[in-house]
């Protein structure tokens, strides 16, 4: 008998893609929904906040800038505000979804 050229073992990864490739990203128990919202600004923004719903979920936009606006009126520096933003929802309000948040301050010419 002749051995096939390249014969032997599958690659699991690739035979396990192969099967899955098929399927919508729901069926695999993936959803993908991006809740977005535009708007314009006035110009007098001091920060931008990039947060997912479990920031959202445990507190108001306007409570968000008032904690920015604390730090920022307390610290010298803006850096550790995004992890003390976290801290606070999950120590303080008891946040039990995960969150994630980026900062950026934004400086007017």
């Amino acid at each position: 008998k002749k051995k096939k050229k390249g014969g032997g073992k599958k690659n699991k990864k690739t035979t396990g893609a192969a099967k899955l490739r098929h399927l919508q990203p729901a069926a695999v128990g993936v959803e993908i929904q991006l809740p977005c919202s535009v708007c314009q600004g006035s110009g007098k923004e001091e920060f931008l906040v990039l947060g997912c719903d479990g920031l959202w979920d445990c507190m108001e936009e306007q409570d968000v800038a008032t904690f920015l606006s604390s730090w920022s009126s307390e610290h010298d520096s803006f850096k550790g505000v995004a992890e003390a933003l976290v801290q606070h929802c999950i120590q303080d309000l008891a946040a039990s979804d995960n969150i994630s948040v980026i900062v950026v301050k934004i400086q007017n010419p």
